[in-house]
């Protein structure tokens, strides 16, 4: 039985050699400059995630032996997982959660991510528990603005509208956008939306990298607007971002 609601919810951090690493110089993979700072702010900004557990995942279809050895030291260390991971990019990452991740909600946070904002992790999670229409909630790279623009392919530069909901305690407002930024997220919806990446693969970005996850939902979600309207829409995706409309940025990109 699961005492501490927070036993309830496990940290997720994909990582993996890249050139924005090698422009990063030596801060970047395979040292541990970007991942420390990650984690760091984490803690600094939510205190609650030192007693979350934490799962570093190495996306490595080729070697990376430096940066894995220093992963190593730095889990054991600390008491994190490291798992190896070789598919050929972030969207089999994405889907090779679904044979180990256990717990019933998902914080996934990606290694160039720094923390901004002050945010109590308890009252998210005693959302999910206690609404079942909430599935997934963002932390926004942006000011919550809405911010209507829509590329050729439909991508969404921004929240094409943020909705307040009275139903629940926390501030969060409805989003249509599904993105891989720093977010929780429920598993068993989680579970669904793996089958649609499956099923709709898109050519943006390439299928194996981030784009060939977070693209595919994005297209399904507006059909879903187009086809059944907001309101509709926003009951059957339960997606969010934290805060109220005009709250600061929580998160800063710094891997560039």
């Amino acid at each position: 039985m699961i005492n501490n609601i927070l036993d309830k919810v496990g940290i997720v951090i994909p990582t993996h050699c890249s050139k924005k690493g090698v422009v990063n110089g030596a801060w970047g993979p395979p040292n541990l400059g970007w991942i420390t700072t990650t984690i760091e702010s984490l803690h600094e900004n939510i205190p609650e995630t030192h007693a979350v557990s934490k799962t570093i995942v190495l996306n490595q279809p080729q070697r990376s032996p430096t940066y894995e050895a220093n992963l190593r030291v730095y889990c054991e260390s600390r008491g994190y997982t490291l798992r190896l991971d070789c598919s050929s990019g972030y969207r089999g990452v994405r889907l090779g959660m679904l044979d180990w991740f256990d717990k019933d909600y998902l914080f996934l946070i990606e290694h160039d991510w720094k923390w901004n904002l002050n945010i109590d992790l308890t009252p998210i999670i005693q959302t999910f528990e206690d609404h079942d229409h909430v599935n997934y909630i963002r932390f926004n790279k942006r000011d919550n603005h809405p911010k209507k623009v829509l590329t050729s392919t439909r991508r969404v530069g921004g929240d094409l509208y943020l909705i307040k909901d009275e139903r629940v305690n926390i501030n969060i407002l409805h989003t249509p956008q599904y993105s891989n930024n720093p977010h929780i997220e429920r598993m068993s919806k989680y579970r669904e939306w793996c089958k649609i990446v499956e099923q709709r693969r898109v050519n943006v970005g390439g299928n194996g990298g981030a784009g060939g996850f977070e693209h595919p939902l994005q297209e399904a979600s507006l059909d879903d607007l187009k086809a059944l309207g907001v309101d509709k829409r926003n009951e059957l995706w339960g997606t969010y971002i934290y805060g109220d409309l005009g709250t600061l940025a929580a998160i800063e990109h710094f891997g560039i």
